[in-house]
């Protein structure tokens, strides 16, 4: 699947420098086939992405949403290879938004899915798109070494 400006999902061999966070899979997330839900996976990138931006921003409640997801299902996730791991790197930062690559990994190391989303930061107040703050912005520019790390304005908000 294409991500933003026609772009793959990350689909590089490896997350070396990328940050990365286990999420225990809930029973209810596996159908009778014994695999992981394709609706399961982009739960589990939220919930890395939550504790990543969490994490940088230096907030419990960071205020950011989704504008834009891409998954590449690579293999299955079975039940007995769990926990999973979300390995999160920084594509590019922009005046308002900002766009992640997203890998998961099951407990064997296999790579079973990759994306690419575009996140934009929020104002609580207008409802709207906000532009990310000096604090932010640097917090996620300085997250992980990736030689293709971009700095640009936004051309989507």
């Amino acid at each position: 699947m294409n991500g933003p400006a026609g772009r793959r999902a990350d689909r590089s061999t490896t997350t070396d420098g990328w940050w990365s966070t286990e999420i225990q899979v809930w029973w209810r997330d596996f159908d009778e086939l014994g695999h992981m839900t394709a609706a399961a996976y982009p739960a589990a990138y939220e919930e890395a992405v939550g504790r990543f931006v969490s994490e940088r921003w230096g907030e419990t409640s960071p205020a950011y949403v989704t504008a834009r997801t891409s998954i590449e299902y690579l293999s299955e996730v079975q039940r007995q290879h769990q926990p999973i791991t979300v390995h999160v790197g920084v594509v590019r930062v922009g005046v308002t938004s900002f766009v992640l690559d997203l890998a998961l990994s099951d407990t064997a190391g296999t790579r079973c899915a990759a994306a690419q989303t575009r996140y934009v930061a929020w104002d609580k107040n207008t409802r709207g798109p906000r532009p990310l703050d000096e604090a932010e912005r640097s917090a996620l520019l300085h997250t992980v070494e990736r030689p293709e790390l971009e700095q640009a304005g936004d051309h989507q908000g």
